[in-house]
């Protein structure tokens, strides 16, 4: 490219019709520049998480459910946050367990006798004992889990306890 300057002081730039790699080589008339013609490249769109598996995940055994529920009554409770159920429970039951508190179980608690029933393929309900021991009475619980493509994913829960004004057998 040439640099000219025309009676008046401007500076006109003149360019060579030679044809260079990369560049548009049109015969253009004198002081007109020519475009740089590049093939642009466009990325091709997301697609997006990938696929899931039409795949049903293995059924939570009882040791496993017996955390998850263990992890549940704590935050029923007041002793661990509910964020850290996230993942683990719906986004429903996690707005529900937020409002949810007063649950007096004592010191202490312990699971027992977990009991898994599959209505579904991807859908399984339990409930467990839970043993007071500070109270000297059992509550029971009640969920469902529901599959998905990163695993199971606890839907429902519910304890349910004895009505009050009504005799309560002590558990030995």
């Amino acid at each position: 490219m040439r640099v000219a300057q025309n009676s008046t002081g401007l500076l006109r730039l003149a360019v060579s019709t030679e044809p260079c790699p990369g560049r548009q080589a049109d015969r253009l008339r004198a002081g007109q520049l020519s475009i740089p013609v590049r093939p642009i490249r466009l990325a091709a769109p997301d697609p997006g998480p990938r696929p899931r598996s039409a795949e049903v995940p293995p059924e939570p055994d009882h040791a496993q459910l017996r955390t998850l529920l263990a992890a549940l009554l704590e935050v029923v409770t007041g002793r661990r946050s509910v964020a850290s159920l996230r993942g683990k429970v719906s986004v429903d039951l996690l707005s529900r367990l937020r409002r949810w508190r007063g649950l007096d179980v004592g010191a202490r608690f312990l699971v027992r006798r977990v009991h898994i029933r599959r209505t579904g393929t991807d859908v399984v309900e339990m409930c467990a004992t839970v043993h007071l021991p500070a109270r000297g009475r059992a509550v029971a619980v009640t969920g469902l889990l529901r599959a998905s493509w990163h695993g199971w994913t606890v839907t429902d829960f519910d304890v349910i306890q004895p009505q009050a004004g009504r005799r309560q057998a002590t558990v030995a």
